[in-house]
C-alpha cells in the first residue's frame, strides 16, 4: 500500500516555475557574456578607464548573485506534493525530490501567495496557491501542524501576535453592527 495517501500537484506551477528559471538562466548567460566581454575590452583596450570597468564588474557581479539566488528560491517552489503521516514531500521544477519529516518541520508559514513549510535544518517547501486542490492541501498541513505540534504562523507572526480586524478590515463594521 502506498504510504502517501494525499498527493497534490499542479503542472500550471511546473510550467510557470521552469519558464521562471530559463529567463533566470538567460539573464545570469547574458551577465556571464558581458563580464567576460568586459575583461577582454579593458585588457586590450587603453581607452576605457579602470574605474569604469570596476564599477562594471562590479555591477555585473552583484547582478550575478541577484540571479543565482532568484535561482535557488525556485528549487524550493513544489509543483507536486506528497503528504503522508511521517513526511511531506514536494518535487521542484527539474522534478527533484525534497523530503522533510515532519518530526523536522519547524514551522509552517501562511503568507498571502504561498504555504511555506520550513524544517528546521533551514530547508524549505514553497507550496503556491496555484494548486487545484488549495483549500484541502492548507487544512490537511493544518490538521498535521495540530498532530505534530508543529508551530504555524501567518505572514512569519504567530496566532497570538496576530491582530484580527487588521486582517479583515471588516470585521470591525460587522462587530459593531452586532
Amino acid at each position: 500500500m502506498n504510504p502517501f495517501s494525499n498527493i497534490f500537484d499542479a503542472e500550471l506551477v511546473q510550467f510557470k516555475t521552469r519558464k521562471q528559471v530559463l529567463n533566470l538562466s538567460a539573464g545570469l548567460a547574458s551577465v556571464g557574456t558581458g563580464l567576460f566581454t568586459l575583461i577582454v575590452v579593458v585588457n586590450t583596450s587603453t581607452v576605457v578607464p579602470i574605474w569604469v570597468a570596476g564599477i562594471s564588474m562590479l555591477m555585473g557581479l552583484i547582478t550575478a548573485v541577484f540571479l543565482l539566488d532568484r535561482l535557488q528560491r525556485a528549487r524550493r517552489i513544489a509543483w507536486c506534493l506528497k503528504i503522508s503521516d511521517e513526511a511531506v514531500v514536494g518535487y521542484d521544477f527539474s522534478r527533484q525530490r525534497h523530503v522533510i519529516r515532519w518530526s523536522e518541520v519547524g514551522c509552517v508559514d501562511v503568507t498571502d501567495s504561498a504555504l511555506k513549510i520550513h524544517s528546521r535544518n533551514r530547508s524549505m517547501l514553497e507550496i503556491p496557491y496555484l494548486f487545484n486542490d488549495y483549500e484541502r492541501l492548507g487544512h490537511l498541513l493544518l490538521e498535521h501542524t495540530d498532530r505534530h505540534h508543529i508551530r504555524m504562523t501567518v505572514n512569519g507572526k504567530t496566532l497570538t501576535e496576530i491582530d484580527v480586524y487588521n486582517l479583515f478590515p471588516g470585521l470591525d463594521d460587522i462587530a459593531r453592527a452586532a
